[in-house]
């Protein structure tokens, strides 16, 4: 691949969301007076359940179906929890161990890199600031939006550039679009034929 540019996806590619959010929910259930954690989860549950894609989680939406279910008025103490300088250290303490190095080796081998990202953008942008990967990433190769599979994301990112993504409807959708792909197969599926796939961050220097 001679394209000098790589744009990763944030959650579950360069960054641990799994981590994250099992600690921002100890730390909401102790907020909360440690209530049952049977029925956290399932308020949580239910709310996730109504998301058509994990990208339309709205921190300030969860915490309003968690409020109701516990009745309880302190909402933007439980806001902060997604947003304080705490949540800003949780965010950089759960990068991906390599991603750091994965980084270096490619800035090392002339790789301009940047971000391809979908979600909340209020969300994301605080996420994106709070990972302190700014040393290796270029300010114009910056790219969040609400979501990227359209053909309004596609007009903004450069159409030279490799896409590293863990979602493979994102995957097969930059494929079709003629944009170069390597998906990061995270969740044990067959691997895809039609792009490059890899299990993990660490093995994406040896496809390029």
């Amino acid at each position: 691949m001679n394209n000098k540019i790589i744009l990763f996806d944030i959650d579950r590619t360069i960054l641990d969301t799994d981590k994250v959010m099992k600690i921002f929910t100890e730390k909401m259930l102790f907020i909360l007076g440690n209530p049952n954690i049977s029925d956290f989860m399932k308020v949580r549950e239910e709310y996730l359940k109504q998301l058509a894609y994990d990208r339309e989680f709205v921190p300030e939406d969860y915490i309003k179906a968690i409020s109701r279910k516990f009745q309880f008025s302190y909402e933007q103490s439980l806001i902060d929890v997604f947003f304080d300088s705490d949540s800003q250290n949780i965010y950089k303490e759960s990068v991906y161990p390599e991603v750091r190095d994965v980084f270096k080796t490619l800035t090392y081998r002339k790789y301009r890199l940047g971000i391809f990202s979908e979600g909340e953008k209020k969300f994301q942008n605080h996420k994106f600031r709070s990972l302190h990967l700014g040393e290796y990433l270029d300010d114009d190769l910056i790219f969040i939006f609400n979501a990227k599979n359209n053909s309004e994301a596609l007009k903004r990112i450069p159409r030279s550039s490799i896409i590293v993504d863990d979602k493979l409807r994102i995957c097969e959708f930059l494929d079709k679009a003629g944009i170069k792909t390597i998906w990061i197969n995270k969740k044990g599926l067959p691997d895809s034929t039609n792009f490059q796939t890899i299990h993990y961050l660490s093995e994406l220097n040896k496809v390029l």
